[in-house]
């Protein structure tokens, strides 16, 4: 799901991405203020589970629990995952209980919460959910951090997303790289589903979430499309505002 390129650029786009991806190859985890990428990401990530009220197999994505205000915490998450099985469309003004949809968040320590309200920006959600147990949010966790506004021209940024294996011990890797004219390809060394997280892995900054998960590209790596860090945190801050009461 990348902009078209010219022909030169995007050789040299795919060049660049193979050479870059064989060098991180065996690279782990770099450590960032007090928690490595792969720890932070199995933290913060939590399954977003959307069970429409009138048909169908609930939809499983993932989904990054970007902030706690007690009572509820703020999940982002695509917009894709809802979309095709809400009763009316996503709009402003339209109340969360006639979407028809039940949406359940279950967190990294296995327990769970369920989804009472939602805001959204483009492509992106975010969820205002229960909880039983305080989850872990990228906010506490990597106070330090920063997020992307975009993703630059000629610039290449080493990436990692949460594992989507049971067992996974060390995050998927890969890169983004983006052209002169800001049109950018990720490339990443393993599954990456709609809502997962991306971190810059060099220092844990959100680069942004998945709102297109990872397909085949015209030379033959995988391609996403990305909202970026800075989205996800205006609509958290947006959500906030709006539900705390």
């Amino acid at each position: 799901m990348m902009p078209s390129l010219a022909g030169a650029t995007r050789r040299a786009l795919a060049v660049l991405l193979g050479l870059v991806m064989s060098a991180m190859a065996t690279q782990e985890g770099q450590a960032f203020p007090s928690v490595s990428d792969t720890y932070l990401l199995r933290a913060i990530t939590a399954q977003v589970i959307v069970r429409s009220h009138g048909r169908g197999a609930p939809a499983r994505c993932l989904g990054i629990v970007v902030t706690v205000r007690d009572p509820r915490a703020y999940v982002a998450t695509a917009k894709r995952c809802l979309a095709p099985f809400v009763a009316t469309p996503l709009a402003t003004g339209v109340p969360f209980n006639r979407l028809g949809v039940d949406i359940t968040v279950r967190y990294a320590d296995g327990t769970a919460g369920t989804v009472d309200n939602l805001a959204w920006m483009g492509d992106v959600v975010s969820l205002v959910a229960s909880f039983s147990s305080r989850p872990a949010s990228y906010n506490k966790l990597c106070r330090s951090c920063s997020m992307y506004a975009d993703f630059g021209a000629t610039q290449t940024i080493p990436v990692s997303l949460p594992a989507t294996a049971a067992g996974q011990r060390i995050a998927p890797r890969g890169v983004l790289v983006s052209d002169a004219e800001g049109n950018y390809g990720l490339e990443v060394a393993g599954l990456g589903l709609a809502g997962s997280a991306v971190v810059d892995s060099r220092n844990g900054d959100l680069v942004g979430i998945i709102t297109v998960p990872p397909g085949t590209g015209a030379h033959g790596w995988d391609q996403a499309r990305l909202s970026t860090g800075q989205t996800v945190n205006d609509l958290t801050r947006y959500a906030v505002v709006t539900f705390e009461q």
